[in-house]
């Protein structure tokens, strides 16, 4: 399963799709940590600790917000152990 998640073409598709999670938040007009707030609520049923809100920041950030920024804060939060082993 990690692996699969980690190497799979359908995985990747599904990140990049124009109507995935990354492409809806990316265009959402809210202010940056309420869309990360979302996004660990959705992937671990949970709000992030604030150190995960600035690192996700400073990321999207530098990256400019751009939706692939957000597709590689979804593929993180979704190859971590929390979310392979907690759902």
């Amino acid at each position: 399963q990690s692996l699969h998640l980690l190497n799979s073409k359908g995985t990747q598709e599904k990140l990049t799709a124009p109507a995935s999670r990354a492409a809806v938040l990316a265009k959402d007009a809210r202010p940056a940590e309420e869309r990360i707030r979302q996004l660990f609520v959705m992937a671990y049923s949970r709000p992030p600790q604030p150190e995960e809100v600035r690192k996700a920041s400073e990321y999207l950030t530098k990256k400019k917000g751009e939706q692939s920024a957000w597709e590689d804060m979804v593929w993180a939060l979704l190859n971590t152990k929390e979310f392979l082993f907690n759902h």
